[in-house]
C-alpha cells in the first residue's frame, strides 16, 4: 500500500475517533437541583433564572458559578458551584482509549512501522481526551444539589 494512502489512512481513524467517550456517554451540561426554605425564590446563574424548587442547566465547561438565590423580605445568598474533575474520566484514561486504539491497530491490514503506530496511539487517546476535558463531559459540578435556608430580613 503506498505510504500517502497509508497516512490518510490513520488520518482518517483519528478523525473517526476525535469523539472522547465520556462525551459520547455524558452531556456536556448538568442539572443542578436547587430547593430553598421557603420556596418561591429565584435562583440565577449564568444567566438563567429558575422559581425554588428547581433546576438549573449549568455548562461544566466553566471553573465555578456563582449562584444567588433571592426572595423578597429575605437575605440573599450565594453559592458557588465548582468543576471537578470526574471518576468517569479515570477509566477512559487508564483503560478506554487504549483499548480502542489497541482495536484499531489490531484491525489495520497496512505496516505503519514503529513510529507510525505511535502516532496513531498518541493522536487517537490525545485527541479523545482532550475532547473531555475540553467539552467539560471529562468533570462534574459539585454541590449537585443546593439547599438553602433563607433568614428574613431583620426590620
Amino acid at each position: 500500500m503506498d505510504r500517502s494512502l497509508q497516512r490518510l489512512l490513520v488520518i482518517a481513524i483519528n478523525l473517526l475517533l476525535l469523539q472522547g467517550c465520556a462525551t459520547i456517554l455524558r452531556d456536556t451540561t448538568q442539572d443542578i437541583e436547587i430547593v430553598s426554605n421557603p420556596t418561591g425564590a429565584t435562583a440565577t446563574a449564568a444567566g438563567y433564572q429558575i422559581t425554588t424548587p428547581g433546576y438549573l442547566k449549568l455548562s461544566r465547561q466553566s471553573d465555578a458559578v456563582n449562584v444567588q438565590i433571592d426572595k423578597d423580605g429575605y437575605k440573599s445568598q450565594t453559592v458557588t458551584v465548582r468543576r471537578r474533575l470526574s471518576l468517569w474520566m479515570l477509566p477512559v484514561l487508564l483503560y478506554g482509549e487504549p483499548i480502542v486504539t489497541g482495536l484499531v491497530l489490531g484491525l489495520l491490514p497496512i505496516h505503519l512501522g514503529y513510529s507510525g503506530l505511535i502516532a496513531v496511539f498518541i493522536g487517537t487517546y490525545g485527541s479523545a481526551a482532550y475532547t473531555d476535558f475540553h467539552s467539560g463531559a471529562g468533570h462534574v459540578l459539585l454541590p449537585e444539589k443546593i439547599d438553602v435556608r433563607l433568614s428574613p430580613n431583620e426590620p
